[in-house]
């Protein structure tokens, strides 16, 4: 009888989930990006709207340098944490998993975890960010 190799056995298979983490990590880390631009409008409005109609309010102009190095905090939470999870997936249970479901939980927790960073640069509160929503 010949010996069926298992699935960690073939390159290809063990690969996959590398594969996939990488595209939605561009997919995540492109949402991150639109969350930093969306914060940076809405505090310059806000600036805005205050300097025109409470001067006194003294409101902090927005630095966007400020969020640019979050934005590049999120990046780099988002890509460590995405593929520190694939290595970990691959020495469990989850090595079984379809790649596309690894690939798209670890995205996730490596997003859930970069978002939270990126909030905390800019001084918001991830649980009250979420809660305001």
């Amino acid at each position: 009888m010949r010996a069926v190799p298992s699935a960690s056995a073939d390159p290809r298979r063990s690969l996959a989930p590398v594969w996939w983490t990488l595209g939605f990590v561009v997919l995540t880390t492109t949402v991150l990006g639109l969350l930093t631009w969306g914060l940076l409008i809405m505090h310059a409005l806000t600036y805005g709207t205050f300097e025109v109609l409470r001067p006194q309010a003294e409101v902090v102009a927005p630095g966007f340098d400020n969020y640019v190095s979050a934005f590049l905090v999120g990046v780099t939470v988002n890509v460590a944490v995405a593929f520190a999870m694939v290595c970990l997936a691959n020495r469990t249970r989850a090595q079984r998993w379809h790649p596309i479901t690894v690939g798209v939980m670890t995205a996730l927790v490596g997003a859930v975890a970069a978002g939270s960073a990126l909030l905390l640069v800019l001084d918001i509160n991830p649980v009250s960010f979420l809660l305001a929503l």
